[in-house]
């Protein structure tokens, strides 16, 4: 099959096209229920229920789990959703009406109020979460995505909601996972290098011994933190055992909540990855020359940051004028790699 292309239809029908277990790396984040209207027949997310609309796209993640390879991982980003009497979202704080003559007929409003309580979240990904899991897949991390950035809600009587989920599955046990390292908190830094200070060497072995799972999280010099990343020499000698200042080559292992601003787009597209956002998911995710499938592609950033680190893309797109704004944005790097 061609890679680095964008494939124009419905979600499904085009999955099929795609052999099994033909690529590395899935990442996307599919519409969100009840948010916007694409304004094309067949979408997804204004189904008239939560139910449906998690069946419809655990049906569409069936379909995925095929053309996904045994070793590779899937990484879905999404948001929630607030049950309301005019049933709008005010996840990005701006309120959005959606599917005009349903909510003239009060089809959707009154089908959704028999359902919720007003005003409560939904519990969309969450529900969805259970679904992939009920179908089989490992969900490795339940990734917490925090907007700094994020448009302040004008509703007074809650938080503004400033996080998405970013729920990072896999089909088996074994995957391909490079794994992340980030810096150690300014208290580690600050710490590191400086004995334990017990009463003396005997009672620090006496300690050692009475306390395996605490010996992990020290190293055997006597240093309070270990380099769980690993470290560099500094002035040609170890710092574990030197008073020099250690160059680390690695950190801590990464943790799980990722603080990502938004990135503005100019063209007319609601929900655009930011590129740090899928940088992180491809480091960890998808070896060099890989297959990434984004099959919700929309703007197309997906495949903008894939062909920036070096890997392979898929797309799948329904809205036409979405697959012409992504080609806008990619081609210079298709033809960079065209002519490698």
């Amino acid at each position: 099959m061609e890679l680095n292309q964008i494939l124009h239809g419905d979600v499904s029908a085009k999955l099929r096209e795609i052999p099994d277990e033909f690529v590395h790396q899935v990442i996307t984040s599919p519409p969100y229920w009840g948010i916007r209207d694409y304004k094309f027949e067949g979408q997804i997310g204004l189904e008239p229920s939560f139910q449906d609309y998690i069946n419809k796209l655990l049906e569409v993640f069936d379909e995925v789990k095929r053309v996904l390879r045994n070793d590779g991982t899937c990484w879905i980003v999404m948001g929630d959703t607030y049950s309301t009497n005019a049933f709008h979202s005010d996840w990005s704080g701006v309120t959005k009406h959606f599917d005009a003559r349903r909510l003239r007929e009060g089809k959707f409003k009154k089908r959704v109020q028999r359902m919720l309580p007003l005003k409560s979240l939904c519990m969309i990904p969450a529900r969805f979460a259970i679904g992939m899991l009920d179908r089989g897949w490992l969900l490795r991390n339940d990734i917490i995505w925090r907007k700094n950035n994020c448009i302040p809600s004008s509703v007074k009587d809650r938080y503004t909601v400033d996080y998405e989920h970013v729920f990072f599955f896999s089909k088996s046990k074994k995957y391909y996972f490079k794994t992340q390292y980030e810096p150690y908190s300014q208290v580690t830094l600050k710490e590191f290098g400086q004995k334990y200070q017990g009463k003396n060497t005997k009672d620090y072995k006496s300690h050692m011994a009475q306390n395996p799972s605490d010996v992990k999280r020290r190293i055997i010099a006597g240093l309070k933190m270990p380099p769980i990343g690993g470290i560099k020499k500094a002035g040609g000698d170890n710092p574990m055992y030197s008073g020099n200042t250690p160059d680390f080559a690695f950190g801590r292992i990464a943790r799980s909540v990722w603080t990502t601003n938004t990135q503005s787009f100019p063209e007319a597209h609601f929900s655009t990855f930011p590129e740090k956002l899928v940088a992180k998911m491809i480091s960890a995710g998808c070896p060099e020359n890989g297959i990434i499938l984004d099959c919700f592609i929309g703007a197309g950033t997906t495949a903008l940051v894939a062909l920036k680190m070096n890997r392979n893309f898929l797309g799948i797109e329904a809205k036409e004028e979405y697959i012409t704004m992504s080609l806008k944005r990619i081609d210079k790097y298709l033809k960079q790699t065209k002519l490698m």
